[in-house]
């Protein structure tokens, strides 16, 4: 499958206003250099692994569950499952619900929803043929 890479920029601003804590700030500011050249260094080889990896691998892969993955290299992997037509979801580590955060698109799952979906698997069929088989041979 051939697939564009999504725009490094768009990720890179992203990662800047997570860094520095602020959506709008001066790309001249000392910081807000270092943390451009570092993320955008980190972003380039983070979206060619990511890429690699997911293009030689995609048969085997049907789900990309990314831990944090809205920022920094992680979100890399989810631009690039997404473009190469993979279905992702992420977890945050961070309580991101209730703050405007930069996003990747997708829904955030924060570990409390986790406990709750587990909580009622059965409820929620996960117990249940053809389900259970179904995850049982992809674990």
């Amino acid at each position: 499958m051939s697939a564009t890479k999504p725009d490094l920029a768009t990720q890179l601003r992203a990662d800047i206003v997570m860094r520095v804590r602020q959506e709008k700030f001066d790309p001249e500011d000392p910081d807000v250099e270092l943390a451009t050249r570092y993320y955008g260094e980190l972003g380039r080889a983070a979206q060619q692994v990511a890429f690699t990896y997911l293009s030689e691998h995609r048969k085997e892969i049907d789900l990309c569950l990314i831990a944090n993955g809205a920022s920094f290299e992680n979100g890399y992997v989810c631009h690039a499952a997404k473009t190469l037509g993979i279905p992702v979801n992420t977890y945050e580590k961070f309580a991101f619900r209730n703050i405007r955060v930069v996003t990747h698109g997708d829904a955030f799952f924060h570990f409390s929803d986790l406990d709750r979906i587990w909580a009622r698997r059965r409820e929620l069929g996960f117990l249940d043929e053809p389900v259970r088989g179904y995850i049982i041979g992809k674990a």
